[in-house]
């Protein structure tokens, strides 16, 4: 449950930044400078779609996440869709988890009830205390990154 618990929790945090694009108030002003990713999540040398792909900043506290396409590609977001990143290391984490064993309609008063869902991506990549996957980001916006896996 933790895994399906640190996704969750992502997406709530990078959803909590949509919709109203950079503005004036103290939390818009104080976002870190973002820089293009985009990438190409590979299993096994097939591209893998649907997984989702968090890097999280070894600098600073923030992480960006996407979703990978069925051609295994992804583009990052940290505030606004697409916008990419901090500079820096980061430590990385892929899950994609089988779409039958994922819960509906979940209340948040029986979160640990439910059933963890079937992970299908390596055990290993699936939490940052033991994903040996980094990426780094640079400033040019250029930043194109493909992850290879290996489920053995």
């Amino acid at each position: 449950m933790k895994s399906f618990s640190v996704v969750a929790l992502g997406l709530l945090f990078v959803c909590s930044g949509c919709g109203g694009g950079a503005g004036t108030d103290p939390w818009s002003q104080s976002r870190k400078e973002t820089h293009r990713v985009q990438g190409k999540l590979v299993l096994d040398g097939l591209p893998l779609s649907n997984a989702t792909i968090v890097f999280r900043s070894e600098q600073e506290d923030i992480a960006a996440s996407g979703i990978s396409d069925e051609n295994g590609e992804f583009t990052l977001t940290t505030y606004e869709p697409g916008d990419g990143a901090v500079v820096g290391t980061h430590t990385v984490i892929v899950q994609k988890f089988d779409p039958n064993t994922l819960p509906e309609n979940i209340d948040l008063d029986m979160v640990d009830e439910v059933p963890e869902p079937k992970l299908l991506t390596p055990e290993k990549y699936s939490e940052f205390g033991t994903s040996d996957l980094t990426a780094t980001v640079d400033a040019s916006g250029q930043n194109s990154i493909t992850l290879d896996i290996s489920q053995y």
